[in-house]
């Protein structure tokens, strides 16, 4: 019985700590909802502490339903599994809807009412209260695809389109409406579609697709903020982004907030024929860039579309990476320029190259700036073959080459779509991802973590005895660990990143730290001290600069092999071949992790 008892105990503490982070294996991903039925258009909005909030559609019921979770840095869900139910609808299908987040940590939704016809608002608090009641409608007239954006003030200014214009209402904090019976804007000719909202201190920033005649004539983009008063900042009709050709038809294009009160676009057009371009706009409505965008590679033999911008606001850069393809369209790749606070194409004027062009798919390219060696993380879809989907990442240096991958994100085989991603404000990730993703039903929801150096998990361990001695790279060998710290959850993944191509490496451990300076036949430093395992059983070549490895804590290869019991310190360290220039070796710095 007390066996029984221990087992039961046992798998609920795995349970439970499975439960309570991100995955470190590509191949089981975190499914963070798989209600029957299917899951689409998931939206990621980041919070203060490192987590997020996520919305999607939901089919578990008589038609798709607005439903939400709110998962801090860890991983952990605040609500029921399946998520909290916002607004039981009955429609049949689809339509875009937003998701942003007030300062103080709610949830900002904006998306249509049950029947389909009008707009309502609501505001769900990080305990899951509905804080607008039944929520705030907005319209009953025939309406399409909502946003919102979060105001400092507390408030949230909504757009949302109506016959043919677009109508803005800013709500207060209560959902009171603010702008009177609020704004509408038409154009004198042509129609416009609400594009995205996103924040702007009091106010907001609204952009807009404008029809300019009928269904077949140029649609061209373009902007306006409006201040916490409702008054329009950027003229008396909206600023032209882009008003020289057209934009692809369908292309509603995101854009972000530069964090000064401005904005960085990124859009393709079919005229000229399917190229990116990127514009910032200045608070005060001024294009920093030429009118008309900064095309982001001038190779006119091959053509890019869907590009996804990532804004550094610490460098005023801004990461553009797309589907790259010939003219033909038979071959695709995953193309990135990297944009300095002028515009200037840092990357060259063909931008970089993370996947050549090659006769498999390639696409849903998601840019995330920052990484170990400055640049950005390229986030994208490989498909071999239809409903072989796999997620893959490469980190793309300051120079625009990568340096760190490609490497798996999710490596089960299976449909992927919708890939949602968000910058975490605090905690240890760079970036959270969701997608849509048929490996069990339809489409149930699944997510993964990103951490600065290219690792899946949590964060786990202090940093020692760093930085070690540059190796063949001209880099020094950095260790991190993601998983976690518990014993009973024998999750421990070390992630040694910049190291040689093509060497073998393995992992060593110790439970005292210690210092020897470029022990015999190595260039580098010694950080252990006592008697070190090495993990030799797992030795492998380094691929694309970097040597990962799973730590069985139950089994430590010491003389005889040692279980790690909680509250024991063991400290970890990476040595590598390396030749530099002849024959020799090198250490990673070290890395210790107090256990659980």
């Amino acid at each position: 019985m007390r066996l029984l008892q221990h087992v039961l105990l046992t798998t609920a503490v795995l349970q439970s700590l499975a439960s309570a982070q991100w995955s470190t294996d590509p191949v089981a991903n975190r499914a963070v909802v798989e209600n029957p039925s299917d899951q689409n258009q998931p939206k990621l909005a980041a919070t203060a502490g490192g987590g997020a909030w996520l919305a999607w559609m939901d089919g578990i019921g008589s038609g798709w339903d607005i439903r939400v979770q709110r998962l801090d840095a860890l991983g952990v869900e605040a609500f029921a599994h399946d998520g909290l139910l916002v607004e039981d609808r009955a429609l049949s299908s689809t339509q875009d809807y937003g998701l942003s987040v007030a300062p103080n940590g709610d949830a900002l939704l904006a998306y249509r009412d049950a029947a389909g016809v009008g707009v309502v608002a609501q505001r769900v608090t990080p305990t899951g209260g509905l804080a607008w009641g039944t929520g705030v409608v907005l319209s009953t007239g025939s309406s399409v695809a909502p946003a919102i954006a979060g105001t400092t003030d507390g408030g949230a200014v909504v757009a949302w389109g109506e016959g043919s214009g677009v109508r803005v209402q800013k709500l207060d904090a209560s959902g009171a409406a603010q702008w009177g019976a609020g704004i509408t804007l038409s154009p004198t000719a042509g129609a416009y579609f609400p594009a995205d909202v996103q924040p702007s201190g009091t106010g907001a920033i609204v952009s807009l697709v404008h029809q300019t005649g009928g269904f077949t004539s140029p649609k061209h983009l373009r902007a306006q903020r409006f201040d916490g008063a409702g008054v329009p900042q950027w003229g008396a009709t909206p600023l032209a982004v882009f008003d020289q050709g057209s934009l692809q038809f369908g292309n509603f294009p995101d854009f972000l907030p530069d964090g000064a009160g401005g904005a960085v676009f990124a859009w393709y057009s079919s005229t000229p024929s399917l190229q990116c371009y990127a514009q910032r706009i200045s608070v005060g409505g001024a294009e920093l860039w030429p009118h008309n965008g900064v095309s982001l590679a001038s190779n006119g033999s091959q053509i890019r579309v869907a590009p996804h911008a990532a804004f550094d606001a610490a460098t005023g850069e801004t990461f553009v990476f797309w589907t790259e393809l010939n003219s033909t369209q038979s071959q695709r790749g995953i193309g990135g320029q990297r944009l300095d606070a002028a515009g200037n194409r840092l990357w060259g004027p063909t931008g970089a190259t993370v996947v050549p062009l090659g006769s498999g798919d390639a696409g849903m390219a998601r840019a995330l700036a920052g990484g170990p060696t400055g640049g950005a993380w390229a986030v994208w879809a490989e498909i071999p073959a239809f409903g072989q989907d796999r997620l893959q990442k490469a980190h793309v240096n300051d120079t625009g080459v990568v340096d760190l991958g490609p490497e798996p994100l999710a490596a089960l085989p299976s449909g992927k779509s919708r890939l949602a991603v968000a910058r975490p404000l605090a905690g240890g990730s760079l970036a959270l991802c969701v997608w849509s993703d048929d490996r069990t039903d339809g489409g149930d929801l699944y997510g993964q973590n990103l951490t600065p150096d290219g690792g899946l998990g949590n964060p786990v361990g202090a940093k020692l005895c760093g930085p070690g001695v540059p190796n063949s790279t001209g880099l020094s060998g950095e260790l991190a660990g993601t998983g976690s710290a518990a014993v009973a959850a024998n999750d421990l993944v070390l992630r040694a990143t910049h190291l040689p191509m093509g060497e073998f490496a393995y992992a060593l451990a110790s439970q005292a730290p210690g210092f020897v300076m470029a022990p015999p036949g190595s260039q580098g430093n010694l950080c252990l001290g006592g008697p070190i395992a090495r993990l030799v059983a797992q030795v492998g070549a380094v691929s694309g600069g970097t040597f990962q490895v799973a730590v069985d804590l139950t089994a430590i290869p010491m003389t005889p092999a040692q279980a790690v019991a909680p509250g024991e310190t063991w400290t970890f360290q990476v040595w590598h071949r390396d030749h530099n220039p002849g024959p020799t070796s090198n250490f990673t710095d070290a890395l210790a992790v107090t256990f659980q």
